[in-house]
């Protein structure tokens, strides 16, 4: 237990401690549940920069999938992005289980969690560990995904959706 503790200082980024995050339920997810309107700003691997894009959204759980889908008009092309991620048992799953680091709720339906997985990215598809939180709070919603590369001590931002309910 000390050797976990003493990694986890060392590495807070990547240790997979997760014996106090209470596990997530799909229910607590349920409210997300309607249309969004805001934006995707993603890094450009080729060119180093950020980039910017207005999107809607539809939001909604298919049983105990949480289903987020975008379309995004990227200089006269339109594009449509579907994610799914399957809640079950209190674990994330979205091509593999991902590991609930944190999770916070409030009193009024406010949610914010984080989950992470190894995978690869960039134009190389260099091994990394992914970093996603989702933050809900009333009329706003965001998920943000950070990567950190393993030869790397920090995550940076790869992307952030930032997105607003349509209507009330």
């Amino acid at each position: 237990m000390i050797a976990l503790a003493f990694l986890a200082f060392l590495n807070p980024g990547t240790a997979h401690t997760q014996a106090a995050v209470v596990p997530l339920m799909v229910e607590e997810v349920k409210n997300w549940n309607g249309l969004w309107t805001g934006t995707l700003s993603y890094l450009d691997y080729t060119s180093g920069e950020m980039v910017t894009l207005d999107l809607n959204g539809n939001c909604y759980l298919d049983g105990n999938k949480l289903v987020l889908d975008y379309v995004i008009n990227e200089w006269g092309k339109v594009y449509n992005q579907h994610y799914v991620y399957k809640i079950q048992n209190g674990t994330v799953y979205k091509g593999g289980a991902w590991d609930l680091t944190e999770k916070t709720m409030s009193d009024d339906g406010a949610l914010r969690f984080v989950i992470i997985q190894e995978g690869r990215d960039g134009n190389e598809r260099k091994p990394c560990v992914f970093r996603v939180t989702f933050t809900y709070e009333g009329n706003t919603l965001s998920v943000t995904k950070e990567v950190k590369f393993k030869e790397e001590t920090n995550f940076f931002l790869r992307n952030e959706y930032r997105l607003q309910r349509v209507g009330n």
